[in-house]
C-alpha cells in the first residue's frame, strides 16, 4: 500500500495538474523512457501487479484461479 501511495503522490501532478509544462514533460519523458530496457518489462509488471504483492500487507491471499474449472465452451471446460 505504501508503494502505491508513494507512486500516486509522485505521479498525480503529472496527470491532474492545470500546468502546461508537467503534461509536456510527462509525454516526452515517459514515452522515451518506456522504450529503454528494462522499462517495458517493469511497466508491464507494475500494471499487472506483480512487482508488489497488493494482498499480503492487508492479510489476503489471491485465489488460485487455475484450480477453478472453466465454463468456457460448455460443461467440460473445453
Amino acid at each position: 500500500m505504501r508503494a502505491f501511495q508513494a507512486l500516486s503522490r509522485a505521479f498525480t501532478p503529472f496527470y491532474q495538474s492545470d500546468s502546461v509544462v508537467l503534461p509536456f514533460i510527462r509525454d516526452r519523458l515517459v514515452a522515451t523512457a518506456a522504450k529503454i530496457f528494462p522499462a517495458p518489462q517493469v511497466l508491464a509488471a507494475m500494471v499487472a501487479g506483480t512487482i508488489v504483492d497488493p494482498f499480503g500487507p492487508i492479510g489476503l491471499t489471491e485465489a488460485d484461479w487455475r484450480s477453478i474449472p472453466s465454463c468456457v465452451g460448455g460443461p467440460s471446460g473445453q
